[in-house]
């Protein structure tokens, strides 16, 4: 999540910049909240100063931050998932073997008053034993 909003703070830099060329003579909150309100594509503040510099910066920014924050997000989910996938395994192994050791600890509970002894039978593949 962190690289998410660094991204996105730098987007909202860089727009900030771009407005104080653009539009010359507004205080330095005003880029800021411009370029903010730019990032979740919201452009009422410049309605009175609308230019077709100002048009265009505005549809190249909204494709490009929307283009790359998506697209980060994306990665940022697709390693997640293989991150779990490639734990799957060990993990499932590691909450059966819980389960046993959970079975056992009954069973000895059990078995005090009785001297006879039971046995856990567990069936498992090669896969389970790397």
């Amino acid at each position: 999540m962190a690289a998410f909003l660094l991204i996105l703070l730098t987007f909202i830099i860089q727009n900030a910049l771009c407005f104080m060329a653009l539009i010359p003579g507004e205080s330095y909150y005003t880029y800021w909240q411009i370029a903010y309100r730019l990032a979740y594509g919201d452009f009422m503040e410049l309605e009175d100063n609308d230019t077709d510099g100002l048009r265009i910066f505005f549809i190249i920014a909204t494709i490009s931050s929307t283009l790359v924050l998506l697209n980060l997000l994306i990665a940022i989910m697709s390693d997640v998932f293989d991150n779990v996938q490639s734990s799957k395994e060990r993990e499932n192994v590691r909450e059966r073997l819980t389960l046993i050791l959970e079975i056992s600890k009954f069973l000895k509970r059990r078995n005090c008053n009785n001297e006879e002894k039971k046995y856990i039978h567990v069936c498992t593949n090669d896969r389970l034993r790397q």
